[in-house]
């Protein structure tokens, strides 16, 4: 199982949610995932509003992945736990993951 966390400085004229949208699809498209294996609802993040946060479950026949971007001003998170399709403690070390995370 592997954990990451990436940011994206949005230049000035740049449009935060174009840019989370493109980059949600770039995720999706390196584990070579279609939209009818994920599954995007809104998630609070601590001191954060529901619509500021979109996580994405992904399931493929090699793995299990969950996704949350998050937008700041000018800056998208993007917190990631990646497994393999087999691995039985995903759903509770991603949530474990998840749930520690704060807003900036």
């Amino acid at each position: 199982m592997n954990f990451a966390l990436a940011e994206l400085t949005v230049p000035p004229n740049g449009s935060t949610q174009e840019l989370r949208d493109a980059w949600r699809l770039a995720s999706l498209a390196s584990l070579q995932a279609t939209e009818l294996q994920t599954v995007s609802e809104p998630r609070l993040i601590k001191g954060g509003k529901p619509s500021q946060a979109l996580m994405t479950r992904v399931t493929t026949h090699a793995h299990q992945t969950q996704f949350i971007w998050f937008i700041t001003k000018q800056t998208i998170y993007q917190a990631a736990v990646y497994a393999q399709a087999n691995d039985k403690g995903f759903a509770e070390a991603a949530e474990t993951y998840t749930s520690g995370i704060k807003w900036p």
